[in-house]
């Protein structure tokens, strides 16, 4: 028959096993959050690399013209601020690692000195038995919310690149047509100085011709410090950080519409957007976290307490608990329903935001779009053909030169109209995009069926 001795060796065994079990570390979200943002932009993240050291994602070439999309992909792969929101992921599994760590049982002795005689016992911590599952799954809907939370952020990197790509877009244009405007404004001054010689224009307004000419130089100044400045902000999105390779864009812009209406965009935002799911997670984390503090008053250690006799050891088994007459963790059950009540109403103004972002961001993206198709299908080739009627006219002497340089100019100020134009709609195109989670031309991605959603 087993001793008592064996009896106490196969309890220990028994809650050493059942404490131990489960102990398997979460793995990383990297791959996860890649995931998602290859489905909501078509560009997924990079490998992991040293801080400050940039690497160019596959098929991205900085000697040939980089599209929007080239742009955005190097953001996800360099830029530092991103990469920064990345490592707290490995803060989350840290987290979760904590979590799951159990206590280490306590070994006491008391050494025999004259009549006392040797004595020994040890202490196993047997709440984390119910107390420990509880707390994995508080910190794993935590890291799974922060993940959530870090995909919101690379969403917004993605609009931030095309932003910029709208900005030096646009900067670049404004300089090209700045520099024609320059040279026709020096053939007006000339003119106006040939005809003053002539005696058919008064000194001042050949005064006012150069002084036009003057300015639009110093104009150009001007616009080539801002196009300085926008393509050093591109760098920085990109995260080159201080590498000196120069790039330029494509001329062709990213071609994106849709038909849908603003209702079913918000349902769209709604179901997709990962801010969304990231507040329902933290609700869920903070309904664990309240069970937990509820729970955390029971705890009990097992003991095995053994003294020296003249017979050998005698072995006997026991339990330690807390009376909770005084402290029930009250302060902690309280904290965590205040947050609890936080997520809720967190969640409810991440949802209030969703629709306000979605409905304005259509609202500009419609108003933008028919400024760009009014100037480009009608307001323009009307001008331009003007222009041809004018310079028409000139070559057959029935108007003065300077006519068809006057008109010239007027539609290089068309021009900058267009071109205004179209930057305010590729900037309502990345805000819409970012309002609804994902682009245009890609399908959404529902919230309660994706990776992020999973327990």
């Amino acid at each position: 028959a087993p001793t008592g001795r064996d009896r106490m060796k196969r309890l220990a065994s028994v809650v050493l096993l059942a404490l131990l079990s489960g102990c398997a570390h979460p793995d990383s979200r990297h791959a996860q959050v890649s995931h998602e943002l290859g489905k909501r932009t078509g560009k997924s993240l990079g490998v992991e690399s040293a801080p400050g050291m940039a690497a160019m994602p596959p098929g991205t070439d900085l000697g040939q013209p980089l599209s929007d999309d080239d742009v955005a992909a190097s953001a996800l792969w360099n830029n530092a601020a991103f990469q920064e929101v990345l490592a707290e992921l490995g803060l989350a599994r840290a987290d979760v690692i904590l979590a799951g760590q159990l206590t280490n049982p306590s070994f006491f002795m008391l050494f025999p000195a004259g009549p006392k005689q040797l004595e020994f016992y040890a202490k196993i911590p047997l709440e984390a038995l119910w107390l420990r599952p509880r707390r994995v799954a508080a910190a794993e809907f935590e890291s799974q919310r922060l993940a959530g939370r870090v995909v919101q952020s690379g969403l917004d990197l993605v609009r931030d690149a095309k932003l910029a790509c709208a900005e030096y877009r646009l900067s670049r244009e404004k300089l090209r047509l700045a520099e024609q405007t320059v040279e026709l404004s020096r053939q007006i001054s000339a003119l106006m100085r040939a005809r003053f010689d002539a005696g058919d224009v008064s000194e001042l307004e050949t005064a006012m011709a150069r002084i036009d000419a003057l300015s639009a130089q110093e104009e150009i100044k001007r616009l080539r410090a801002d196009t300085a400045i926008a393509h050093e902000k591109l760098r920085h999105v990109m995260g080159l950080g201080t590498r000196t390779a120069s790039f330029e864009l494509t001329e062709q812009r990213a071609s994106v519409a849709t038909t849908r209406a603003a209702d079913e965009l918000v349902k769209d935002g709604l179901a997709s957007r990962p801010d969304l799911r990231s507040a329902e997670l933290a609700i869920e984390s903070a309904g664990k976290r309240l069970k937990l503090a509820r729970t955390e008053i029971y705890t009990l250690t097992a003991i095995i307490d053994a003294n020296a006799t003249d017979n050998g050891l005698d072995v006997g088994p026991g339990v330690e608990f807390p009376i909770p007459i005084f402290n029930q963790n009250q302060g902690n059950i309280a904290i965590a329903d205040a947050r609890l009540e936080q997520a809720v109403r967190r969640y409810a103004t991440v949802r209030d935001q969703i629709v306000l972002e979605v409905r304005q961001s259509h609202a500009r993206w419609q108003q933008a779009n028919q400024n760009a198709a009014a100037w480009s299908d009608q307001l323009l080739p009307e001008l331009e053909a003007a222009v041809n009627q004018s310079q028409k006219a000139v070559d057959a002497g029935d108007l003065p030169p300077l006519h068809a340089l006057d008109a010239r100019v007027k539609l290089n100020a068309a021009r900058l109209h267009q071109q205004l134009a179209l930057a305010d709609r590729d900037r309502a195109v990345a805000e819409l995009e970012r309002a609804i989670g994902h682009r245009l031309d890609l399908p959404a991605s529902p919230r309660r069926t994706s990776a992020l959603s999973q327990p």
